[in-house]
C-alpha cells in the first residue's frame, strides 16, 4: 500500500503543495543547467553531463507542471515513477559514497533525498486524492 497524505506539510493543499514542488524542481534544474554550464565552459568536461541532466530534469519539472494545471494524472504520475527511479538510484549512490569514505556528504545527500521523497508522497497524493482515485502499483 502507498503512502498518502492529505495536505502538505504547510496545511496547504495538495495542489498548493504540488505546485511548489514543481516550481522548485524548475528553478533548480535551471541553476544547474547554468551552473553546468559555466564549469564547462571553464573546461571541466564532465559538468556537460550536468547540463544535460539538468536539462531532462526541467522537461520533467514541465511536464508536473502541466500536468498540475491542466489536472492531467498521466503527466503528474510520469513525474512520480521517474522521480522515484532516480531516487533509488540516487540512494544507492549515496551509500556508496558513504562506504567509499565521504560520510559527511553522503549523509547530507540522504537528508535531501529524504526531503525529495516527502515531495514524491505529495505528487501522489495529489494525483491519487486529488485527480481521479487511485493507481495499480502492480
Amino acid at each position: 500500500m502507498a503512502c498518502i497524505v492529505q495536505s502538505c506539510c504547510c496545511g496547504c493543499t495538495l495542489r498548493t503543495g504540488s505546485l511548489v514542488v514543481a516550481i522548485l524542481s524548475l528553478i533548480g534544474s535551471i541553476y544547474n543547467i547554468v551552473s553546468g554550464a559555466i564549469g564547462a565552459v571553464a573546461g571541466i568536461p564532465a559538468a556537460w553531463g550536468t547540463v544535460v541532466a539538468s536539462a531532462v530534469a526541467l522537461i520533467i519539472a514541465i511536464m508536473l507542471l502541466i500536468g498540475i494545471q491542466k489536472n492531467n494524472r498521466s503527466l503528474v504520475m510520469a513525474w512520480v515513477w521517474i522521480n522515484s527511479i532516480l531516487i533509488v538510484i540516487n540512494i544507492a549512490l549515496a551509500i556508496t559514497l558513504i562506504a567509499l569514505g565521504g560520510i559527511a556528504m553522503g549523509v547530507s545527500f540522504l537528508i535531501a533525498y529524504l526531503i525529495s521523497i516527502y515531495f514524491i508522497v505529495v505528487v501522489y497524493s495529489f494525483a491519487n486524492v486529488d485527480l481521479q482515485g487511485p493507481v495499480n502499483m502492480a
